[in-house]
């Protein structure tokens, strides 16, 4: 851990005071300087690294595989042109380097495609160290199926952090609006606007509604409510066919019923978001009018024709 934090520093340090004084320079353009040495010889082609990168474009942060998985890759004789690879010759196990690539230079590059963060004239600060040199692709697989490990337990932890955060404005919201809703053992709350009296959406029951979507702050990202939209969105309750939050709103209602279900990420769409209106751990309101309620068996008899009907034509 502390060795993570030391390097984060050395990295900060070196890009926010970063200018070309005492950098080298490769014949494609690639300026780089050794900020701290390891004492290893140089890698070979045929051995495998592991590697920790930071990277920024105009001081900002756009990369960090502190926060996942660390870069694995071979070592070949020549390596890329314009890219880290390509100083591979130089470098041992244990050096610190900072590298500068320019984005025109990338951009002619065969197959390279342009992100949308990246513009002209821009300049791509790097921070790498060489944690690990392998002999070995074994030797680089075990290392590589540990760090997995590692990495999915350190997205847990950011995950239920995020989790939390989102829970909390939810809960806020709900105070600060002083709306009377049911909380459930998830972290949903249901709103009744209207009970409804006919048939009980349950698990394996069809169900059929109308719906309006919107974030907190109102944004609207889905509905087929209004004159113009004449379809009803149809599925099956408790099949997963729904995000969870949409699913468990619904669920124990009755034909009629009109509830406003407001959704916590972690039963939404969670640390992925939908789209470009839904980003991570956004939270949901869902306006939902139960129209119908049918049995599985009903639809599948419907839309299933009779097998014998189908041999006598």
């Amino acid at each position: 851990m502390k060795r993570s934090i030391l390097f984060l520093l050395i990295t900060a340090v070196a890009i926010s005071s970063c200018n070309l004084s005492g950098y080298k320079k490769t014949k494609s353009g690639l300026y780089y300087k050794i900020v701290t040495s390891g004492g290893k010889t140089p890698m070979k082609p045929g051995q495998f690294a592991k590697i920790q990168m930071i990277g920024y474009v105009h001081d900002s942060l756009f990369f960090n595989t502190n926060e996942g998985l660390p870069y694995y890759t071979p070592v070949d004789s020549v390596g890329r042109p314009h890219d880290v690879t390509e100083l591979f010759k130089y470098f041992g196990e244990g050096d610190s380097v900072v590298v500068i690539q320019s984005v025109d230079t990338l951009a002619k590059m065969p197959g390279f495609r342009m992100p949308p963060f990246f513009h002209k004239g821009d300049k791509i600060k790097s921070c790498l160290k060489v944690v690990k040199v392998f002999n070995t692709l074994d030797e680089a697989q075990k290392s590589f199926e540990t760090d997995k490990v590692i990495a999915a337990g350190k997205e847990e932890i950011k995950n239920k952090a995020a989790f939390e955060k989102s829970q909390k404005e939810l809960d806020d919201y709900i105070v600060k609006n002083k709306i009377n809703a049911t909380k459930t053992a998830d972290g949903l709350y249901i709103e009744v606007k209207q009970a409804g009296t006919g048939e009980l959406a349950d698990s394996g029951k069809i169900v059929g509604v109308k719906y309006r979507g919107t974030l907190l702050n109102g944004t609207l990202f889905d509905s087929n409510m209004g004159p113009d939209r004449k379809d009803t969105l149809t599925f099956p309750v408790g099949t997963g066919d729904m995000i969870k939050g949409f699913d468990q709103g619904i669920k124990g209602q009755r034909v009629g019923a009109q509830v406003r279900v407001y959704v916590p990420s972690k039963v939404g769409y969670g640390a992925n978001g939908r789209g470009d209106v839904i980003k991570p751990f956004d939270n949901l309101i869902f306006d939902i009018n139960l129209l119908s309620v049918r049995n599985m068996e009903i639809v599948r008899n419907k839309i299933q024709p009779d097998p014998t009907q189908a041999t006598n034509k």
